[in-house]
């Protein structure tokens, strides 16, 4: 590939996820924005994309403008058509999380494509966030001591217009642990390694939605450490890593509260705040003994352009996606887990998926 020149970039799907990527690319001197792609084909309207081609589907879009590849911003529920349709023409494809809705038709997509490893990145953007990079290396340092468990906070309050303005965000596919638990599973699985168990409990009583609108989640990781977290999108809080992190400019960001606290032998990290919780110098550890606080420096760098930069790196195989389908699946396989949980009341093994 010339990379003397932008890669051309299609996104399908135009609502707010895409028009997201949409404007990233329109300030990139690395890629450009190739056209959107609806079933309807319907206008475009935003800051700058009133005049960009819709097609009705990627084939349409490709027999009028030349495309690189493609970014997946549909709902959920389409992710798998609109791969396949992808991957048959070998386009480089960065979806959306969740990767799928069906844990069953994104394993048998992995299994019909050998390849699909090489081109495919899922948008877990997070995992390109300098926060979970530097929570990473806190504990590969063993700075925490052994890691024994982790809490964690997911509640915002959703206005109406956020439902009206997707009718799919209220039926099955939506709500709180298919559009936003998901980023804090895949964040999980990254700092902490894989889950094994899941018990899950969950609540549509506030919204009266098909899906829910409150849930409980405990799991216990392969490596013993064990988790609990409580997901809400009608609780009117600051604890969740979009309103903490200061990384969407579209939240308010609370820089006194903390989404996440990871707790070990030796000491604690609150986060995004990164602060470290500890003994004194020369105390040991014990509930008696004085305790300092200090924070992690990290760097601030936004996390969708960091994934932008790697999926170009991708196109022009400079790179393997960071984050692959098989991780894609492994965080879909915790969700499923969840899903059984509630329906039974009981706990729930999450599936092995690759040995």
């Amino acid at each position: 590939m010339d990379e003397s020149h932008p890669v051309r970039i299609a996104i399908i799907g135009p609502g707010a996820i895409g028009r997201e990527h949409a404007g990233r690319l329109k300030r990139s001197n690395r890629a450009e924005l190739a056209g959107f792609v609806h079933p309807k084909g319907r206008a475009i309207h935003g800051e700058g994309l009133n005049h960009v081609y819709c097609a009705t589907s990627i084939q349409e879009l490709m027999q009028n403008t030349k495309v690189d590849a493609v970014i997946i911003a549909s709902p959920t529920q389409t992710h798998i058509e609109n791969m396949r349709s992808c991957l048959k023409l070998r386009l480089p494809t960065l979806v959306e999380k969740p990767l799928s809705a069906d844990l069953y038709s994104a394993l048998k997509l992995y299994h019909d494509d050998k390849g699909i490893q090489d081109i495919v990145l899922v948008g877990h953007h997070r995992l390109f966030s300098p926060i979970v990079d530097a929570t990473c290396q806190v504990l590969e340092k063993k700075a925490l001591g052994k890691i024994v468990c982790v809490r964690g906070s997911s509640k915002f309050f959703k206005p109406a217009s956020y439902f009206e303005a997707q009718a799919w965000r209220v039926v099955e596919g939506g709500g709180p642990l298919n559009i936003n638990f998901v980023h804090d599973i895949a964040s999980m699985i990254r700092i902490l390694g894989q889950i094994s168990l899941v018990h899950a409990f969950s609540s549509n009583h506030a919204r009266n939605f098909t899906v829910e609108d409150t849930a409980v989640v405990n799991m216990v990781f392969k490596n013993g450490v064990l988790g609990s977290f409580v997901i809400s999108d009608c609780a009117m809080s600051t604890e969740s890593w979009e309103q903490t992190s200061g990384e969407n400019q579209y939240f308010w960001n609370d820089v006194d509260s903390d989404c996440y606290e990871i707790s070990g032998t030796k000491a604690s990290i609150k986060i995004p705040s990164m602060t470290f919780i500890g003994p004194s110098e020369g105390q040991p550890e014990s509930w008696n003994s004085v305790v300092d606080k200090g924070i992690f420096a990290v760097s601030s760098e936004d996390p969708l352009e960091r994934q932008l930069q790697h999926f170009i790196d991708v196109i022009q195989k400079k790179a393997k996606p960071r984050v692959s389908f098989r991780f894609g699946c492994e965080v879909v396989a915790v969700t499923h887990a969840i899903r059984h949980s509630i329906s039974t009341g009981c706990a729930a093994e999450v599936p092995t998926l690759f040995l």
